[in-house]
């Protein structure tokens, strides 16, 4: 079973991926995950007060720029190498990692959330919400066309958990059909 989640930041993803980690034995990759690791070590001091949302951006762009599937390329590796039996990518931000993902059998999420609610989230938990600069970066910009599910993240956790419970009772009825 494999999950992309997509959907804008702070709309929900990772708690959606928290969630079928601890509660349905999902294992959690995400696109970003190296580019933090690099920045962290090229530039520690950026980390200490905010999340510097603006230099992982470019950190990720500028690589893409010599593989347009970077890190979409090192995930796969990560996943084909570990062979997880349920799989969640937490940060489908662009249409190329759609593209190679539903290829590959992904089930595509869009987690939604309204703009005020997601922006007040993100500021509790960065400490600042995005500059106009970052939100218009092609990372936040991107608007999945056909998503196969859309969690609607305004509510409750417990409604948001029982959207996902539904959500993986549906994929598990769709493994065993295929099977």
């Amino acid at each position: 079973m494999r999950v992309l989640l997509i959907g804008k930041a702070g709309a929900g993803k990772d708690t959606v991926a928290e969630y079928l980690v601890k509660r349905h034995g999902f294992r959690r990759y995400a696109f970003a995950d190296k580019i933090k690791q690099i920045a962290m070590e090229l530039w520690p001091e950026e980390f200490r007060y905010r999340k510097p949302r603006w230099l992982l951006q470019q950190v990720g762009s500028k690589l893409r720029e010599i593989d347009p599937l970077v890190w979409v390329h090192y995930v796969f590796r990560q996943i084909e190498q570990e062979r997880p039996e349920r799989v969640v990518i937490t940060d489908g931000r662009l249409e190329e990692e759609y593209s190679v993902c539903r290829s590959a059998g992904f089930a595509v999420v869009e987690v939604r959330c309204p703009d005020p609610l997601r922006l007040d989230r993100l500021y509790v938990r960065d400490g600042v919400a995005p500059t106009l600069r970052e939100a218009a970066h092609e990372t936040e910009a991107w608007s999945c066309p056909k998503p196969d599910f859309v969690l609607d993240n305004s509510r409750t956790l417990a409604d948001l958990y029982g959207q996902v419970d539904r959500l993986v009772g549906i994929l598990k009825n769709r493994q065993a059909q295929a099977v």
